[in-house]
């Protein structure tokens, strides 16, 4: 699903582990929104689909790890959805504190595992351009992926 011959297999691999990973990060959100699960399936084909495309698996490591960390940060609210969705009076006070109180964790964590994505994308950049500098594949052209 979704290989092309031009990528490597190491790509297609680590595309889709990192994309069942983000899937249940999606299914967990959306459990714990009670949202139906089922969209992690659609979160799971639409990151497999953006991450084969990616020329190396640092590249599609770096972009799994920036959708991660914007997971991460959102992922504390996803109990309150539907209570907002349904128009109950939440205390401003009491909503913000049992919301965002454990969410400086989060940002925490995902703030490290952005800045890891940014700096295998950064190195995944640096190797294309090498590589296009040797006259390496004809897709290794530097670029912002």
């Amino acid at each position: 699903m979704f290989r092309t011959a031009d990528r490597p297999m190491t790509v297609y691999v680590t595309a889709q582990v990192l994309a069942v990973a983000l899937a249940g990060g999606i299914a967990w959100a959306l459990a714990a929104a009670g949202a139906p699960v089922w969209g992690a399936v659609v979160g799971w084909v639409g990151f497999a689909a953006y991450l084969s495309r990616k020329r190396l698996p640092s590249e599609a490591m770096g972009a799994a790890l920036q959708f991660g960390a914007a997971l991460v940060v959102l992922a504390p609210a996803a109990p309150y959805l539907p209570a907002l969705v349904d128009g109950a009076d939440l205390s401003p006070v009491g909503f913000a504190t049992k919301a965002f109180g454990p969410a400086l964790v989060f940002v925490l964590f995902s703030g490290i595992a952005y800045g890891c994505g940014v700096l295998l994308k950064r190195r995944a950049r640096r190797k294309l351009a090498k590589r296009a500098r040797r006259g390496g594949r004809k897709d290794a052209v530097s670029g912002d992926a």
